[in-house]
């Protein structure tokens, strides 16, 4: 992640989501976008959401499953 973000701009970051990426992408000068998915969905990520999530300044999309057994990627 440093090497990706240490000259700042954004990150997308689906919830439920461990919350050391957030913080360490904000230790290093970047934004962060929370991504909402919901239970009722299966948690899985909504791809016009996220399109409209993505703009200019996004340098990475954390995609990792939950440690939960419902996780969907």
């Amino acid at each position: 992640m440093y090497l990706i973000m240490k000259g700042g701009g954004n990150v997308i970051i689906p919830t439920p989501y461990w919350t050391a990426y957030d913080l360490i992408a904000k230790s290093l000068g970047a934004e962060t976008k929370l991504l909402r998915t919901e239970m009722e969905d299966g948690w899985k990520v909504d791809l016009s959401k996220l399109e409209d999530a993505i703009d200019k300044n996004t340098k990475m999309i954390i995609l990792t499953t939950q440690i939960i057994p419902q996780a969907k990627l």
